[in-house]
Protein backbone atom coordinates (compact mmCIF):
# COMPACT_ATOMS: atom_id res chain seq x y z
CA UNK A 1 0.00 0.00 0.00
CA UNK A 2 2.91 2.45 0.91
CA UNK A 3 4.81 1.38 -2.64
CA UNK A 4 1.59 2.53 -4.75
CA UNK A 5 1.21 6.20 -2.53
CA UNK A 6 4.88 6.68 -3.21
CA UNK A 7 4.11 5.33 -6.67
CA UNK A 8 1.54 8.13 -7.35
CA UNK A 9 2.99 11.01 -5.73
CA UNK A 10 6.24 10.58 -7.81
CA UNK A 11 3.96 10.35 -11.28
CA UNK A 12 3.66 14.48 -11.39
CA UNK A 13 7.65 14.93 -10.57
CA UNK A 14 8.12 12.25 -13.68
CA UNK A 15 5.99 14.30 -15.75
CA UNK A 16 7.51 17.77 -15.15
CA UNK A 17 10.91 16.22 -15.28
CA UNK A 18 9.88 14.68 -18.92
CA UNK A 19 8.20 17.52 -19.74
CA UNK A 20 11.56 19.69 -18.95
CA UNK A 21 13.79 17.27 -20.91
CA UNK A 22 11.52 17.40 -23.62
CA UNK A 23 11.96 21.24 -23.99
CA UNK A 24 15.73 21.32 -23.36
CA UNK A 25 16.16 18.76 -26.11
CA UNK A 26 13.72 20.42 -28.71
CA UNK A 27 14.30 23.68 -27.95
CA UNK A 28 16.34 25.47 -30.60
CA UNK A 29 16.27 29.13 -29.91
CA UNK A 30 18.64 31.32 -29.88
CA UNK A 31 18.42 33.92 -26.74
CA UNK A 32 20.17 36.02 -24.56
CA UNK A 33 18.77 36.18 -21.03
CA UNK A 34 17.80 40.14 -19.84
CA UNK A 35 17.70 40.62 -15.90
CA UNK A 36 14.95 41.80 -14.55
CA UNK A 37 15.50 45.57 -13.01
CA UNK A 38 16.05 46.19 -9.65
CA UNK A 39 13.80 48.66 -7.26
CA UNK A 40 17.62 49.25 -5.91
CA UNK A 41 17.79 53.22 -7.04
CA UNK A 42 21.51 53.10 -6.41
CA UNK A 43 21.66 50.25 -9.06
CA UNK A 44 19.30 50.99 -11.42
CA UNK A 45 20.81 53.32 -13.74
CA UNK A 46 23.76 51.18 -14.48
CA UNK A 47 21.32 48.03 -14.93
CA UNK A 48 19.16 49.55 -16.74
CA UNK A 49 22.10 50.13 -19.18
CA UNK A 50 23.25 46.92 -18.96
CA UNK A 51 19.81 45.78 -19.91
CA UNK A 52 19.81 47.78 -22.64
CA UNK A 53 23.00 46.81 -24.37
CA UNK A 54 21.99 42.73 -23.95
CA UNK A 55 18.56 43.79 -25.40
CA UNK A 56 20.55 45.60 -28.27
CA UNK A 57 23.20 42.49 -28.56
CA UNK A 58 19.95 40.30 -28.74
CA UNK A 59 18.00 41.87 -31.01
CA UNK A 60 21.58 42.09 -33.28
CA UNK A 61 22.24 38.51 -33.05
CA UNK A 62 18.54 37.55 -33.51
CA UNK A 63 18.93 39.77 -37.07
CA UNK A 64 22.10 37.61 -37.80
CA UNK A 65 20.87 34.73 -37.08
CA UNK A 66 17.12 35.71 -39.03
CA UNK A 67 19.17 36.38 -41.77
CA UNK A 68 21.52 33.20 -42.36
CA UNK A 69 18.53 31.24 -41.66
CA UNK A 70 16.25 32.91 -44.08
CA UNK A 71 19.54 33.10 -47.02
CA UNK A 72 21.52 29.94 -45.39
CA UNK A 73 22.74 29.66 -49.17
CA UNK A 74 25.14 32.18 -49.29
CA UNK A 75 29.10 32.21 -48.87
CA UNK A 76 31.92 34.50 -49.07
CA UNK A 77 35.26 34.60 -50.76
CA UNK A 78 38.20 36.21 -48.89
CA UNK A 79 41.73 36.62 -50.36
CA UNK A 80 45.10 36.52 -48.97
CA UNK A 81 46.79 38.81 -51.82
CA UNK A 82 44.22 41.79 -51.29
CA UNK A 83 42.49 41.31 -47.62
CA UNK A 84 40.17 43.93 -48.36
CA UNK A 85 38.65 42.14 -51.58
CA UNK A 86 35.20 40.23 -51.06
CA UNK A 87 33.31 38.11 -53.47
CA UNK A 88 29.88 36.16 -53.04
CA UNK A 89 28.56 32.60 -53.66
CA UNK A 90 26.16 30.34 -53.38
CA UNK A 91 25.93 27.14 -52.26
CA UNK A 92 24.83 23.94 -54.13
CA UNK A 93 26.29 21.52 -52.69
CA UNK A 94 28.29 20.22 -49.25
CA UNK A 95 31.22 20.02 -51.76
CA UNK A 96 30.79 22.67 -54.36
CA UNK A 97 29.53 26.54 -54.71
CA UNK A 98 28.45 28.69 -57.61
CA UNK A 99 30.20 32.21 -57.80
CA UNK A 100 31.89 34.56 -60.92
CA UNK A 101 34.58 33.91 -62.93
CA UNK A 102 35.88 36.67 -62.53
CA UNK A 103 36.34 36.48 -59.21
CA UNK A 104 38.69 33.60 -59.37
CA UNK A 105 40.95 35.29 -62.04
CA UNK A 106 43.12 37.82 -63.10
CA UNK A 107 42.99 39.58 -66.60
CA UNK A 108 45.23 41.98 -68.35
CA UNK A 109 43.29 43.01 -71.17
CA UNK A 110 44.70 45.16 -74.30
CA UNK A 111 43.45 46.04 -77.65
CA UNK A 112 43.82 42.62 -79.17
CA UNK A 113 42.28 40.48 -76.66
CA UNK A 114 41.99 39.35 -72.92
CA UNK A 115 44.65 37.33 -70.97
CA UNK A 116 43.38 35.78 -67.99
CA UNK A 117 45.24 33.67 -64.88
CA UNK A 118 43.71 32.08 -62.35
CA UNK A 119 43.91 32.55 -58.72
CA UNK A 120 45.45 29.55 -57.08
CA UNK A 121 43.27 27.29 -54.72
CA UNK A 122 45.21 28.37 -51.25
CA UNK A 123 45.04 32.30 -52.17
CA UNK A 124 41.52 32.34 -51.15
CA UNK A 125 39.00 30.69 -48.78
CA UNK A 126 35.36 30.74 -48.42
CA UNK A 127 33.11 31.23 -44.97
CA UNK A 128 29.71 30.17 -44.66
CA UNK A 129 26.82 30.69 -42.10
CA UNK A 130 26.85 34.35 -41.34
CA UNK A 131 25.63 37.36 -43.09
CA UNK A 132 29.12 38.99 -42.20
CA UNK A 133 31.89 38.49 -44.53
CA UNK A 134 35.13 36.38 -43.36
CA UNK A 135 32.93 35.37 -39.99
CA UNK A 136 31.18 32.05 -39.59
CA UNK A 137 32.66 28.82 -40.95
CA UNK A 138 35.55 28.67 -42.62
CA UNK A 139 35.99 26.51 -45.50
CA UNK A 140 39.22 25.30 -47.52
CA UNK A 141 39.05 25.50 -51.69
CA UNK A 142 40.62 22.98 -53.09
CA UNK A 143 39.95 23.65 -56.56
CA UNK A 144 38.33 26.23 -58.95
CA UNK A 145 36.52 25.38 -62.41
CA UNK A 146 36.10 28.41 -64.60
CA UNK A 147 33.91 28.15 -67.72
CA UNK A 148 35.84 27.34 -70.57
CA UNK A 149 34.02 30.03 -72.94
CA UNK A 150 34.58 32.92 -70.51
CA UNK A 151 35.59 36.22 -71.74
CA UNK A 152 35.96 39.33 -70.31
CA UNK A 153 35.79 41.26 -73.13
CA UNK A 154 33.90 39.78 -75.70
CA UNK A 155 34.53 42.39 -78.89
CA UNK A 156 33.43 40.73 -81.43
CA UNK A 157 29.97 41.06 -79.54
CA UNK A 158 31.46 43.93 -77.78
CA UNK A 159 29.66 42.73 -74.52
CA UNK A 160 32.05 42.08 -71.09
CA UNK A 161 32.30 38.68 -69.37
CA UNK A 162 30.53 36.69 -71.34
CA UNK A 163 30.33 33.38 -69.65
CA UNK A 164 30.61 34.82 -66.21
CA UNK A 165 30.59 31.81 -63.93
CA UNK A 166 32.59 29.58 -62.01
CA UNK A 167 32.67 26.42 -59.28
CA UNK A 168 34.28 26.01 -56.20
CA UNK A 169 35.14 22.85 -55.18
CA UNK A 170 35.88 22.58 -51.39
CA UNK A 171 38.47 20.03 -49.45
CA UNK A 172 35.70 19.00 -47.06
CA UNK A 173 32.29 18.87 -47.19
CA UNK A 174 29.98 21.43 -45.41
CA UNK A 175 27.56 20.35 -42.19
CA UNK A 176 24.09 21.46 -43.49
CA UNK A 177 22.25 23.36 -40.45
CA UNK A 178 19.87 26.44 -39.83
CA UNK A 179 22.42 28.45 -41.52
CA UNK A 180 24.26 26.91 -43.90
CA UNK A 181 22.19 24.91 -47.03
CA UNK A 182 21.57 24.99 -50.57
CA UNK A 183 19.98 26.70 -53.04
CA UNK A 184 18.52 25.62 -56.51
CA UNK A 185 19.38 26.12 -59.87
CA UNK A 186 16.88 26.37 -62.71
CA UNK A 187 16.80 23.53 -65.08
CA UNK A 188 18.62 23.43 -68.49
CA UNK A 189 18.08 25.64 -71.50
CA UNK A 190 16.57 22.84 -73.57
CA UNK A 191 13.50 22.23 -70.81
CA UNK A 192 13.42 25.89 -69.96
CA UNK A 193 13.66 28.16 -73.09
CA UNK A 194 11.59 31.02 -72.31
CA UNK A 195 12.19 31.38 -68.33
CA UNK A 196 13.94 33.77 -68.66
CA UNK A 197 12.63 36.10 -71.51
CA UNK A 198 8.91 35.47 -69.52
CA UNK A 199 10.39 37.42 -66.79
CA UNK A 200 12.23 39.94 -68.51
CA UNK A 201 8.63 40.63 -70.89
CA UNK A 202 6.42 40.61 -67.25
CA UNK A 203 9.33 42.78 -65.65
CA UNK A 204 9.75 39.99 -62.42
CA UNK A 205 10.47 41.43 -59.50
CA UNK A 206 13.39 39.22 -57.89
CA UNK A 207 15.77 39.14 -54.82
CA UNK A 208 19.50 40.28 -55.37
CA UNK A 209 22.15 39.14 -52.79
CA UNK A 210 25.90 39.60 -52.25
CA UNK A 211 28.72 41.22 -50.14
CA UNK A 212 30.30 44.92 -51.08
CA UNK A 213 33.22 44.08 -52.84
CA UNK A 214 35.27 46.53 -50.44
CA UNK A 215 34.10 48.81 -47.29
CA UNK A 216 31.00 47.46 -45.34
CA UNK A 217 31.38 43.39 -44.76
CA UNK A 218 27.29 43.21 -43.93
CA UNK A 219 25.23 41.04 -46.83
CA UNK A 220 23.34 43.26 -48.81
CA UNK A 221 19.97 42.04 -49.67
CA UNK A 222 17.63 44.00 -52.17
CA UNK A 223 14.93 43.50 -55.19
CA UNK A 224 15.49 43.40 -58.65
CA UNK A 225 13.28 44.15 -61.90
CA UNK A 226 14.34 41.53 -64.45
CA UNK A 227 14.44 43.68 -68.07
CA UNK A 228 14.75 43.53 -71.13
CA UNK A 229 18.06 43.96 -72.58
CA UNK A 230 17.28 47.01 -74.94
CA UNK A 231 15.61 48.84 -71.80
CA UNK A 232 18.20 48.15 -69.01
CA UNK A 233 21.41 48.42 -71.20
CA UNK A 234 20.63 53.22 -71.61
CA UNK A 235 23.27 52.97 -68.08
CA UNK A 236 25.86 50.86 -69.20
CA UNK A 237 28.77 51.19 -70.95
CA UNK A 238 29.19 48.15 -72.68
CA UNK A 239 26.25 45.85 -73.78
CA UNK A 240 25.13 42.80 -72.69
CA UNK A 241 25.56 39.48 -73.84
CA UNK A 242 22.42 38.56 -75.22
CA UNK A 243 22.72 34.31 -74.98
CA UNK A 244 24.42 34.43 -71.66
CA UNK A 245 23.77 37.16 -69.74
CA UNK A 246 20.22 38.84 -68.34
CA UNK A 247 19.84 42.37 -67.27
CA UNK A 248 18.09 44.47 -63.77
CA UNK A 249 17.05 47.47 -62.61
CA UNK A 250 17.84 47.80 -58.86
CA UNK A 251 14.34 49.05 -56.89
CA UNK A 252 16.84 50.43 -53.88
CA UNK A 253 20.70 51.18 -53.02
CA UNK A 254 22.54 48.06 -53.83
CA UNK A 255 26.24 47.93 -52.68
CA UNK A 256 27.01 44.27 -53.07
CA UNK A 257 29.69 43.07 -55.28
CA UNK A 258 30.47 40.39 -57.42
CA UNK A 259 29.54 36.45 -57.52
CA UNK A 260 26.39 36.70 -55.91
CA UNK A 261 22.94 35.42 -56.94
CA UNK A 262 19.86 36.91 -58.54
CA UNK A 263 16.72 34.70 -57.44
CA UNK A 264 13.70 34.30 -58.71
CA UNK A 265 11.17 32.43 -57.05
CA UNK A 266 13.38 30.39 -54.75
CA UNK A 267 15.84 29.18 -57.27
CA UNK A 268 18.84 31.02 -58.65
CA UNK A 269 18.50 32.87 -62.36
CA UNK A 270 21.76 34.60 -62.25
CA UNK A 271 25.03 35.24 -61.03
CA UNK A 272 26.24 38.95 -60.82
CA UNK A 273 28.74 39.98 -63.34
CA UNK A 274 28.83 43.33 -62.82
CA UNK A 275 26.65 46.33 -60.83
CA UNK A 276 26.63 50.09 -62.72
CA UNK A 277 26.20 53.37 -61.27
CA UNK A 278 22.97 54.15 -62.79
CA UNK A 279 21.49 51.24 -60.87
CA UNK A 280 21.80 48.88 -63.46
CA UNK A 281 22.84 44.47 -62.53
CA UNK A 282 23.98 42.42 -65.36
CA UNK A 283 24.21 38.64 -64.44
CA UNK A 284 25.13 35.26 -66.05
CA UNK A 285 22.34 32.98 -66.81
CA UNK A 286 22.69 29.79 -64.86
CA UNK A 287 20.04 28.03 -67.45
CA UNK A 288 22.63 27.87 -69.79
CA UNK A 289 25.49 27.05 -67.70
CA UNK A 290 23.83 24.28 -65.68
CA UNK A 291 24.72 21.26 -67.97
CA UNK A 292 28.38 22.27 -67.45
CA UNK A 293 28.10 23.10 -63.92
CA UNK A 294 26.40 19.04 -63.90
CA UNK A 295 29.18 17.80 -66.06
CA UNK A 296 31.76 18.96 -63.75
CA UNK A 297 30.26 17.01 -60.32
CA UNK A 298 29.76 14.00 -62.66
CA UNK A 299 33.43 13.93 -63.58
CA UNK A 300 34.76 14.88 -60.31
CA UNK A 301 32.27 12.02 -58.24
CA UNK A 302 31.61 9.69 -60.46
CA UNK A 303 27.95 10.05 -59.15
CA UNK A 304 25.56 12.17 -61.42
CA UNK A 305 23.86 14.64 -59.76
CA UNK A 306 21.41 17.30 -61.09
CA UNK A 307 21.55 20.85 -59.83
CA UNK A 308 17.78 21.24 -60.37
CA UNK A 309 15.09 20.25 -57.79
CA UNK A 310 15.50 16.78 -58.63
CA UNK A 311 18.20 15.74 -56.31
CA UNK A 312 19.25 18.36 -53.29
CA UNK A 313 23.02 17.58 -52.38
CA UNK A 314 25.81 14.78 -52.02
CA UNK A 315 25.84 12.86 -48.60
CA UNK A 316 29.29 11.17 -47.73
CA UNK A 317 28.42 7.34 -47.19
CA UNK A 318 31.18 6.28 -44.59
CA UNK A 319 30.06 3.06 -45.08
CA UNK A 320 30.57 2.22 -48.89
CA UNK A 321 33.15 5.44 -49.01
CA UNK A 322 31.22 7.40 -51.30
CA UNK A 323 28.87 9.92 -51.98
CA UNK A 324 25.05 9.22 -52.58
CA UNK A 325 22.59 11.96 -53.84
CA UNK A 326 19.99 12.35 -50.91
CA UNK A 327 16.90 14.57 -50.59
CA UNK A 328 16.42 17.25 -47.61
CA UNK A 329 13.01 15.88 -47.48
CA UNK A 330 14.08 12.55 -46.34
CA UNK A 331 17.15 14.16 -44.55
CA UNK A 332 14.35 16.38 -41.97
CA UNK A 333 12.00 13.42 -41.66
CA UNK A 334 15.28 10.93 -40.31
CA UNK A 335 15.96 13.95 -38.02
CA UNK A 336 12.35 13.95 -36.85
CA UNK A 337 12.02 10.10 -36.68
CA UNK A 338 14.93 10.42 -34.63
CA UNK A 339 13.26 13.05 -32.20
CA UNK A 340 10.10 10.77 -31.72
CA UNK A 341 12.38 7.80 -30.95
CA UNK A 342 14.66 9.60 -28.56
CA UNK A 343 10.91 10.71 -26.21
CA UNK A 344 9.83 7.63 -26.64
CA UNK A 345 12.83 6.17 -25.17
CA UNK A 346 13.21 8.68 -22.17
CA UNK A 347 9.42 8.63 -21.11
CA UNK A 348 9.44 4.96 -21.00
CA UNK A 349 12.86 4.89 -19.24
CA UNK A 350 11.51 7.93 -16.51
CA UNK A 351 8.29 5.86 -15.91
CA UNK A 352 9.48 2.62 -14.93
CA UNK A 353 12.41 4.03 -12.74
Amino acid sequence: YERKNLKFIMVPFRLIFTLGLFSVIMDQSYEISIRPEVNSTSKMNTKSESNQTERKLNLKGRRRKEISEKFPYMASITYKHDPNKICSATILNPIYLLTAAHCLTSCTCRTRGCTCNDYPAVDSAVFVGHPRAKKGKEAVIKQVYIHPKFKQRYFIRECRNDYDIAVIELKDSLMFDNTTSFIHLPSTLEKNKSLIFSYARNRKECLILGWPERGRKLLQITKVEISRHKNCEEGLVQSVCPATQICGVLQDNFNGGSGGPIVCDGKQVGVTSRVSPSGRVVSTRTDVSSKWVEDIWVLAQGDRFHPNESADYLMYDTYKRKHTVSHASHCKLNRLLLGIIVQIILVVFIFNI
